[in-house]
């Protein structure tokens, strides 16, 4: 119906168990996802990560990339090195997009349309070299424009954490009086997420 609302499900960082876990509940359901892909990680340890004590976690291979594809998958960028863009040299984010879409490419068959800017993280410069670099939108996660503002390469999405239960999920994807509150909650936890590549630098 025209007033049912849409939700676009997207995942960040292309994890190998999302064949196992993702794939076979949501194709059941016959409910459609997109895969951001780490491309220089591809059947790799997340070793970008921190671990926090848990097993790193393994990225997609080509193999699995193309099984999720079979399956109608659909897959962006997540850049080639899942460094912090505004962190980067001109140069150096030119090299990264174009590295990532076209491994992206060469994995799927078809070329990379999105992007998904790690930790959310962009300004307007790397915003500039996403649309440069043949992008035809990009997300981040809580951008800081007003929610009602739609910015094709500052896209809005609503996070899902493994720390939330089935009503916070219900409050996201719902008007609620609570939404303000699961909003704090996510751009809190995200932005405590941006400061990863810190503390991995601080480990070394």
């Amino acid at each position: 119906a025209a007033n049912q609302k849409r939700v676009f499900l997207t995942f960040d960082d292309g994890f190998a168990h999302l064949v196992d876990t993702a794939l076979p509940i949501l194709s059941r359901r016959g409910v459609p996802f997109h895969v951001f892909l780490v491309t220089d990680f591809a059947g790799r340890e997340n070793t970008w990560d921190l671990s926090l004590g848990r097993p790193p976690f393994r990225h997609l291979d080509d193999a699995q990339v193309n099984e999720l594809a079979a399956a109608g998958v659909t897959f962006g960028s997540h850049t080639a090195s899942h460094r912090d863009l505004t962190r980067m040299t001109p140069e150096e984010v030119r090299d990264d997009f174009a590295r990532s879409r076209r491994a992206v490419t060469n994995a799927t068959g078809r070329p990379a349309r999105t992007l998904s800017y790690p930790f959310g993280r962009y300004d307007d410069a790397v915003r500039a070299a996403a649309a440069a670099a043949g992008f035809e939108a990009a997300f981040s996660l809580y951008p800081s424009h007003r929610n009602d503002v739609v910015d094709r390469f500052a896209l809005r999405r609503d996070a899902v954490y493994i720390i939330d239960p089935a009503r916070a999920i219900e409050i996201k994807l719902s008007p609620n009086p609570l939404y303000g509150v699961e909003e704090m909650k996510c751009r809190a936890i995200n932005a405590a997420a941006r400061l990863t590549p810190l503390f991995k630098r601080a480990r070394r």
